[in-house]
């Protein structure tokens, strides 16, 4: 969340796609005031929306579903597929693993590219999501030390066990990825 207040500070954001979710702290109250001085517009986020950003680049949403109740941080996280030129990419918040069942159930496609859910945690990358989605290449977004001990070991297991590729940030740096021509690259 942190890095979101940089985000609407630093560049030109048209969009702010929100899940419903709120939070107590510190950070989300400086992210939400951000949002609103700066008059951003806030779309909820609901299965089966599909954003056009323009230059072919599209966004379809499989969750968060609706909400009878309250919202699960890690159940209701985006799961967004962005798809340029052929290529598709998902991105998967902190989603956990009921999370994944509904979006699979809403229609989510495979993917050449996946974002790894919170940094690796044991609680999403289930082995039926691997096998449904069919990623070639995850992207696992952590730092070491960490004191959550992530990624954890079973999820690399599970994605070496579903021939996934990985690159993570702890060893490379940022990962780039171009799609035009689908090269990625790192920078450390």
């Amino acid at each position: 969340m942190g890095g979101c207040i940089d985000v609407v500070r630093r560049l030109p954001v048209e969009q702010v796609l929100w899940t419903g979710q709120t939070d107590t702290s510190q950070t989300w109250g400086t992210f939400w005031t951000e949002v609103q001085q700066r008059g951003l517009s806030v779309t909820n986020l609901e299965p089966g929306q599909v954003f056009d950003w323009g230059g072919g680049v599209t966004a379809n949403v499989y969750n968060p579903g609706p909400h009878a109740g309250a919202i699960s941080e890690y159940d209701d996280s985006h799961v967004l597929l962005v798809e340029y030129l052929g290529t598709r990419i998902l991105f998967v918040g902190d989603l956990h693993e009921r999370g994944e069942q509904r979006a699979l159930a809403a229609g989510l496609p495979q993917a050449h590219i996946l974002k790894v859910a919170e940094h690796g945690s044991n609680q999403g990358s289930s082995a039926e999501f691997l096998a449904a989605v069919r990623p070639r290449l995850a992207v696992l977004s952590y730092g070491l030390p960490n004191s959550f001990g992530l990624p954890n070991p079973a999820v690399l297991s599970r994605l070496a066990d579903a021939g996934v590729a990985t690159l993570a940030t702890a060893d490379h740096g940022t990962v780039t990825i171009n799609v035009d021509g689908y090269s990625v690259s790192t920078e450390r």
